[in-house]
């Protein structure tokens, strides 16, 4: 087995990169929503241009982490089965074309709470 380290590196600095700019997009909404004290003590609440900038950059945050959820489920999904693999037509009735198991080590080996 070898380890494709420039893929590595790559995958982990485009990891850091987009955390970063996703946490410093939320900072930015959150300074923008928050409360800016006046000289008397007062505080008073953000103007309306920070405010909506504050909600756009917390727009980009839910978007941001809404297509990592759908990079993920994508990713997990089943490639199509063929027509007629499943009890589809031309196969006999009750016959079902045998379970294609995906290559690697036997379920457990990563999650051990999965072990039958």
């Amino acid at each position: 087995m070898s380890i494709d380290w420039a893929a590595l590196g790559q995958v982990f600095g485009v990891t850091l990169v987009v955390t970063v700019g996703i946490v410093g997009l939320f900072t930015l909404g959150i300074v923008g929503t928050s409360r800016k004290p006046r000289q008397e003590g007062e505080a008073v609440a953000a103007g309306g241009a920070a405010r909506t900038g504050a909600y756009a950059c917390f727009a980009l945050c839910a978007a941001a982490v809404a297509y990592g959820i759908y990079l993920i489920v994508a990713a997990c999904r089943a490639p199509a089965r063929r027509p007629g693999a499943s009890g589809g037509r031309g196969t006999r009735r009750g016959h079902r074309a045998p379970r294609r198991r995906m290559p690697g080590p036997g379920p457990g080996a990563l999650w051990p709470w999965t072990q039958p």
